[in-house]
């Protein structure tokens, strides 16, 4: 937690941060013209002009084996991990966010002083509080719609977000400059000695890291690059569906004896999904994207509290494109390449057994038309008109239509979903640092799959280097019939939030229509629209979080 202000803010506005930051126990430094009040986690660097706060776990790269982790990075731009660095001088307020999720950081300008704080909810509280605040209905219409461009926009008008990667400075009258810094870059390694290399200098400080460990294409790489640097780590199966628990775990343990490891296993003492979709009052989130959506649900090997580092294969299926698209082709319809046009289709459909004539339907709609590919709505959610705001950089000069723009955008999608820090453990997500997401920044899409198989940059050279059978695997996962499961047996529960909720007004939806909508989600199968349902849920019981958060600290 951190909240930087003007020590000449208003006497009001200094009594809420004050207590907030006095009931997290928050130290206080007096920076020139601002405070900073940050918890223990920050670490601090006075210099002869300024203070540096900086917090995570990354390094300058490339980075030497048994190095220790930078206080302060020296070279954000090339910087591997996740981190947040705040710099305090007599001209102003400078802070940079890792391309990877660290700290959350907010800011806004409220009657002529500028505030950055790692809770959106503070940040709700020193504006007058929930009630008073406007919606960025835009905003929560693009979230719901799969439109976001993760351009620093919230929920709340006046309130902005640092983009991932971005350093924003600000100087005493809340002027911004912002610009783009720790961004994907490729080192001059192939991505074997990239993913190996980095797993070395990362797990280096920690005694025994924990591998989530499903037996899939990511969890197995991983588990090879570990074991092949010399890492001692645990390879740890949690089972996703008591149908698959068996056949999971077996198909797990052979692939992990086939790389010299053995697997310990965690089984949930049951399916019951009693809590899912309930508001948790004790979740504290300032990001939709970390709203619960399942019960915690008990198991027998619980994770160790201090297992200190856990590595997993988050985003893996983002980075090097699990499923491509029909619009993969769009490429080389657009470019007049109708030859390489025709051989992205066959090999399209090939490998996903789809009709070629259909992809070509959607690609010529495409070309003909300004409609991006798979972002159709429900018809229960109004279209209207985006608010604007900027997107992302890595998506700014893409076509909204092209594969390109799609692959970075899950990538992104990927990366505001993963979380630094599980309980007392960090969290390492390896396909989502900077330096293997620059291996695939400007490859095209339609060189990322062969007729047989798709990720094959990933599978290629893992199987040239490890020659084991897991780089060519094809594993179904249960993640539908789980979630349907869940859905199932918490419809009523569902319809009633969504019956109470007043963002579902402010955006214009029929509820009538939604409400059938959930019911057939809930009672016959998952439909194209359910995707859109839960992030309606996601953004509204973050409202919902939002609003008991800033209370809390209203009321304190």
């Amino acid at each position: 937690m951190f909240v930087v202000y003007p020590a000449e803010a208003a006497p009001s506005t200094k009594e809420i941060i004050e207590r907030w930051a006095d009931r997290h126990a928050l130290t206080s430094y007096a920076c020139g013209e601002f405070v900073v009040r940050c918890s223990a986690r920050w670490n601090a660097e006075r210099s002869r002009v300024a203070i540096h706060f900086y917090e995570g776990l990354a390094y300058d790269w490339p980075a030497d084996r048994g190095g220790q982790v930078c206080s302060r990075l020296r070279h954000p731009a090339r910087a591997v991990g996740h981190f947040t660095s705040i710099q305090v001088g007599p001209e102003g307020l400078e802070v940079t966010r890792s391309l990877c999720r660290s700290t959350d950081v907010f800011h806004t300008i409220f009657e002529n002083t500028p505030i950055v704080c790692s809770e959106l909810s503070v940040l709700v509280a020193v504006r007058g509080g929930f009630d008073r605040q406007r919606l960025d209905v835009g905003h929560c219409r693009d979230f719901v719609g799969y439109r976001q461009g993760f351009g620093g926009r919230t929920a709340f008008e006046h309130i902005g977000e640092v983009m991932l990667g971005e350093r924003i400075t600000l100087d005493r009258n809340g002027a911004v400059f912002a610009q783009f810094v720790n961004r994907p870059f490729v080192s001059d390694a192939d991505i074997v000695d990239t993913l190996t290399s980095t797993l070395a200098v990362f797990t280096e400080p920690f005694d025994k890291p924990v591998l989530m460990f499903s037996g899939g294409l990511d969890s197995s790489a991983l588990l090879w690059a570990l074991r092949s640097n010399g890492t001692n780590v645990l390879a740890l199966h949690v089972e996703s569906h008591a149908s698959l628990k068996e056949s999971e775990y077996r198909e797990a343990v052979a692939v992990a004896l086939d790389i010299g490891c053995e697997v310990t296993r965690s089984v949930p003492d049951h399916d019951d999904h009693g809590e899912a979709f309930q508001l948790d009052p004790r979740v504290r989130s300032s990001s939709p994207h970390d709203v619960p959506l399942l019960g915690s649900g008990k198991s027998s090997t619980l994770l160790p509290e201090e297992a200190g580092l856990i590595v997993t294969g988050h985003g893996g299926d983002h980075v090097f494109v699990q499923n491509p698209e029909n619009n993969v082709a769009f490429s080389s319809l657009r470019g007049g390449d109708l030859v390489g046009f025709l051989q992205v289709v066959r090999k399209l459909s090939r490998l996903k057994g789809r009709d070629s004539y259909g992809i070509i339907r959607d690609n010529l709609g495409l070309l003909l038309s300004r409609r991006v590919a798979s972002r159709s709505v429900p018809e229960w959610l109004p279209v209207g008109k985006s608010n604007g705001g900027t997107e992302h950089y890595l998506l700014r000069g893409l076509d909204p239509r092209s594969a390109k723009y799609a692959h970075l955008w899950t990538i992104l999608l990927a990366l505001h979903a993963s979380r630094p820090r599980r309980g007392g453990n960090v969290l390492l997500n390896p396909f989502l640092l900077q330096n293997i997401i620059g291996h695939v920044l400007d490859r095209p899409v339609e060189d990322m799959f062969s007729e047989s198989h798709d990720r094959i940059m990933l599978r290629e050279p893992i199987y040239a280097r490890a020659g084991k059978a897991f780089a060519w695997r094809r594993t179904k996962r249960a993640s539908s019939t789980l979630m349907f499961e869940a859905l199932s047996q918490s419809g009523t529960r569902l319809i009633k939030a969504f019956s109470d909720s007043s963002l579902v007004a402010a955006l214009g939806i029929e509820r009538s229509a939604l409400i059938a909508d959930v019911r057939y989600n809930c009672t016959v199968g998952l439909s194209p629209t359910f995707k859109h349902i839960i992030n309606l849920y996601k953004i509204d019981a973050h409202l919902r979080s939002i609003e008991l958060q800033s209370k809390e600290t209203l009321s304190s």
